[in-house]
């Protein structure tokens, strides 16, 4: 929540990759951290773990190759996709198989509105006027994308949810 929040903000210097990754990384410490001493607690009833263990390299080790349960909360580990398999069958259960799939991805460098943003808020409200955008080289496109990836992630998921609920609504009239 506190890192979402810095994100929001006006200021705009926690938007920076330098800080993402950080944040990120804390994050991710702090889930390990907690999912660890779950783990812990579940090593056995009769099992004395003292603090000579706990610094042992050795007992960590052997306790983390039988207790990968704290993985879980690790992307791309075989835990956490073996979470997201589970989640994923329950909800086609619930929902029956799905009858269409759809892959989207971003294009950031190919969206004006987008870029006009990220011009005003990189340089202090000042807007930059269509032809002026078309002119831009690649490269300063992409530069202003990679140094505020808050503003695309939360541009793309307006988009998407925009989408979504267009393909949701009741009334829509069909497109084929």
């Amino acid at each position: 929540m506190q890192a979402t929040s810095e994100l929001r903000r006006t200021d705009r210097r926690a938007t920076d990759p330098q800080h993402l990754l950080y944040v990120a990384a804390k994050i991710m410490r702090q889930r390990v951290s907690s999912s660890v001493s779950v783990a812990f607690k579940h090593v056995g009833h009769d099992t004395k773990i003292t603090k000579e263990n706990i610094q042992s390299e050795d007992y960590i080790n052997s306790c983390i190759e039988s207790n990968l349960a704290f993985l879980r909360c690790i992307p791309n580990s075989a835990w956490y996709s073996a979470d997201r398999k589970k989640d994923l069958f329950a909800t086609m259960r619930q929902f029956g198989a799905p009858t269409a799939f759809m892959t989207l991805s971003a294009n950031e460098t190919g969206w004006t509105d987008l870029l006009k943003l990220l011009y005003k808020l990189k340089n202090n409200g000042v807007e930059i006027n269509d032809e002026s955008l078309k002119d831009m080289l690649y490269v300063h496109k992409a530069q202003l994308v990679n140094e505020d990836g808050v503003t695309c992630a939360i541009y793309f998921n307006k988009l998407v949810n925009s989408l979504l609920r267009i393909l949701e609504s009741k009334k829509r009239t069909s497109i084929w």
